[in-house]
């Protein structure tokens, strides 16, 4: 009653949405500092109240730009709420499939992909349904797509690798080479370059695991693809890979993302394969 009431005036409409738009740009830096201020735990608490108004502004009606929003807000809150943000896996996934259509704006199609990364990245199992319906679905229609714009195909990357490197299950049943394949061909990123960090740590964490006394091995489809994974390495890390000389946030993020592999292996108790992969990331 209330919007019909608002539709009779165009004016009262437009100064709602503005309203809204800036209640919305309040409230994406507002909820992440809360989580973290509060921390998850107590923060989880109070998550309902919060959680369930600002998804009713990623309704399909809203404007476009409302429900990038809100998408950009959720995706920045995932982090410091980490598995508690599964409780409403179900009602983010169903706005993420929504702003991923190849029709919505491309601000949307990005910010939906960064929300769709942090969910499959912070959810656990509760997130394994997006992540498979979009690993053998939108996300690779977007990084392949010439028309995309480079931040959305960034982002679609990212997305892409969190779900290689937190939800491998939901993707088992689809080819190791196909999605591989995906992020070679989109490396180096283009415009959201810390997002190479996620991406290249997928990539080395492939890597890692192809490496053994013998070397690197992999099936035929994979074993001229784990060379590449190498050369893009060296290549987020080559002060020229970029015009214009050195980009800081690449070489940091490519650095980053070794550092943190070799991380994982040596707490695993598997130096070795630590420093097999170092040694091999550096070999002429």
């Amino acid at each position: 009653a209330g919007l019909a009431e608002l539709e009779e005036d165009p004016d009262t409409v437009q100064e709602a949405v503005v309203g809204d738009m800036l209640l919305m740009l309040q409230l994406t830096k507002m909820l992440p500092s809360l989580a973290k201020g509060m921390g998850a735990e107590v923060y989880a608490a109070r998550l309902h109240e919060h959680m369930t108004p600002l998804l009713r502004y990623a309704a399909a009606w809203r404007p476009a730009d409302l429900r990038h929003m809100v998408l950009a807000a959720i995706g920045d809150l995932a982090s410091p709420l980490g598995v508690h943000i599964a409780a409403f896996a179900p009602q983010i996934a169903e706005a993420v499939h929504r702003e991923l259509s190849p029709a919505q704006p491309a601000l949307n199609k990005q910010n939906a992909c960064h929300a769709c990364g942090q969910l499959c990245e912070h959810a656990g199992p509760s997130g394994a349904p997006l992540a498979a319906a979009v690993a053998a679905g939108a996300l690779p229609l977007l990084i392949q797509s010439a028309d995309e714009a480079p931040a959305v195909v960034d982002n679609a990357c990212a997305a892409l690798a969190r779900i290689i490197h937190f939800q491998a299950a939901a993707i088992a049943a689809m080819p190791q080479h196909a999605y591989v394949t995906l992020l070679l061909g989109a490396f180096p990123l283009k415009e959201d370059m810390p997002e190479t960090y996620a991406v290249m740590r997928a990539l080395l964490g492939i890597l890692s695991v192809s490496i053994g006394g013998e070397g690197v091995t992999g099936t035929p489809e994979m074993a001229p693809l784990l060379t590449q994974i190498r050369e893009a390495w060296k290549r987020g890390m080559d002060p020229n890979v970029y015009p214009g000389g050195a980009h800081p946030v690449v070489r940091q993020c490519t650095q980053q993302a070794l550092d943190d592999v070799m991380r994982h292996w040596v707490s695993t108790g598997d130096a070795t394969r630590a420093h097999n992969l170092r040694d091999t990331l550096h070999s002429s």
